[in-house]
């Protein structure tokens, strides 16, 4: 695992199949978040773990390919232009947003809250589509490409209860490894989210995100089982109380989950 809790394949001798070269270059990219604009190599090198001479070649390769952006006043690292058409490229492909958005957007437009789909990014889950609602200035401001801790969301907990047992187990696994002495909470509460889902349908994550915001969240798991996602709705405790979420709101996003896998799977 690297220090952000990605597994680490650019070790010799973990993998044959992995090109180390290549699996070094994305594990640079991984570094950098909406929160870390700015990396300098040494931050780099911190977060990957590979030797900052390794990390100096490789950004510097990296910027000349168009994946990074470098301040010569700055001496740090950004991403770059490269990465985004490839992040419009996967979006553009998605039929899911397409399918999904319109429900969504009047979903959040009910709730007065944050409507979200994510996909599983190692232990993050990042933000495929969002909408907000547009009744209220009170939703959450979170962006498509935003990251959410799949161990300490709704989003993600809810993920987890679709997975197979083996795929499940090596999740948790690197979750172990990440969260050290926090881990048995952790895995405690990851545990009753499962048993929630598996009863309800849905998990419910109250104030953890936030004091004063709620949460609960479905799997989307379509037909084939090609990826399993997440669907989301998250606002403030004000419009969202648990009695809400339990009796309302948890049981219509469970609807709504079915009916965007059924359309998906009429599209197959």
């Amino acid at each position: 695992m690297d220090a952000i809790g990605r597994p680490n394949l650019t070790a010799s001798g973990k993998n044959r199949s992995v090109v180390a070269a290549v699996s070094r270059g994305l594990s640079i990219l991984s570094a950098f978040s909406s929160r870390d604009v700015w990396l300098g190599n040494s931050e780099i090198a911190a977060r990957t773990r590979l030797p900052k001479p390794t990390v100096s070649r490789l950004t510097r390769t990296l910027s000349l390919l168009g994946y990074l952006h470098h301040s010569p006043r700055r001496k740090q690292y950004r991403l770059g232009v490269a990465v985004l058409t490839l992040g419009y490229a996967v979006l553009g492909n998605l039929d899911v947003r397409k399918v999904a958005r319109p429900a969504m957007q009047a979903f959040a437009d009910s709730c007065n809250a944050l409507v979200a789909l994510g996909v599983r990014e190692r232990l993050d889950m990042i933000h495929l589509e969002t909408c907000h609602s547009n009744s209220t200035m009170l939703t959450l401001r979170v962006d498509s490409g935003s990251r959410a801790r799949v161990a300490t969301t709704a989003f993600g907990r809810a993920h987890l209860a679709a997975l197979s047992n083996d795929e499940r187990e090596a999740v948790l696994q690197q979750m172990s490894q990440h969260y050290r002495d926090q881990w048995p909470k952790v895995k405690r509460e990851i545990d009753q989210a499962i048993r929630e889902v598996r009863r309800q349908g849905f998990c419910i994550v109250m104030g953890l995100w936030q004091p004063d915001i709620n949460a609960v969240a479905v799997p989307l798991v379509c037909r084939d089982r090609s990826e399993v996602l997440s669907i989301g709705c998250a606002g403030s405790a004000r419009y969202l109380p648990r009695r809400r979420l339990e009796k309302e709101v948890g049981p219509r996003l469970v609807e709504l989950a079915q009916r965007i896998a059924a359309e998906l799977s009429r599209r197959v």
